[in-house]
């Protein structure tokens, strides 16, 4: 017994060892990939097209665009910004701020989504999936009309508008003073939402649809 605890321990240091001499992929949507390295593409003269090559922790290769990296932080030479700011494409903050913005979305990605929303738009797609159906025609064609799924997409939509409010923004300590902190975390949070209760109101939806085949067949 104390053989196997002593090889876990070894394990789980060997893992601690791995990730504490990692680098870091701080992408713009605000997610952070640890990598065990990374190297340029192949040079091109359209900017758009950049992009470089890094080796997740399991040792696999994967490509990534130099516009959706905000920078690579390495153990060994620091952090490397890939961003820069173009006004003409859309992208007039500063590296500072823009590092503060994708700071709030990296913060969003943290933030765990409320049950109950999940749990509502879950309902939601259950209630649309019992909504009745009208027929209508469509040149000639006789076909129903899903209304019941205008539900759960109201539910998704309202979800995505009202969070997260100023009462969350201010309970998760963001300095009031940082605008571009709390506007990344604000629009992540909502994306993240969005995300969540969509996928939820989906499950939601097939699985009212499943009800309804089940209980029709029943004689």
């Amino acid at each position: 017994m104390k053989r196997i605890v002593v090889i876990l321990g070894l394990i789980l240091l060997v893992i601690v060892a791995i990730k504490a001499q990692s680098d870091t992929l701080w992408l713009m949507n605000g997610k952070k990939l640890p990598i065990s390295g990374f190297s340029p593409g192949s040079d091109t003269s359209d900017p758009l097209n950049q992009a470089i090559f890094y080796q997740t922790l399991k040792g696999k290769t994967r490509k990534v665009y130099i516009d959706e990296i905000f920078s690579v932080n390495s153990s060994s030479s620091g952090e490397t910004v890939f961003y820069k700011p173009q006004p003409e494409l859309g992208e007039p903050l500063d590296i500072n701020q823009m590092r503060q913005y994708v700071t709030g979305l990296h913060l969003a990605h943290q933030k765990k989504t409320n049950e109950l929303l999940l749990a509502g738009s879950f309902v939601s797609g259950m209630i649309g999936a019992f909504t009745p159906s009208p027929d209508i025609q469509l040149g000639g064609v006789e076909a129903s009309l899903p209304l019941g799924f205008l539900i759960p997409i109201s539910y998704v939509s309202l979800t995505g508008y009202f969070t997260p409010g100023k009462k969350y923004i201010n309970s998760a300590m963001l300095p009031a003073n940082n605008e571009y902190l709390r506007m990344g975390f604000e629009e992540g949070s909502q994306r993240k939402a969005i995300h969540k209760t969509l996928l939820a109101g989906c499950l939601g939806y097939l699985s009212g649809m499943l009800m309804v085949t089940v209980i029709s067949g029943t004689p």
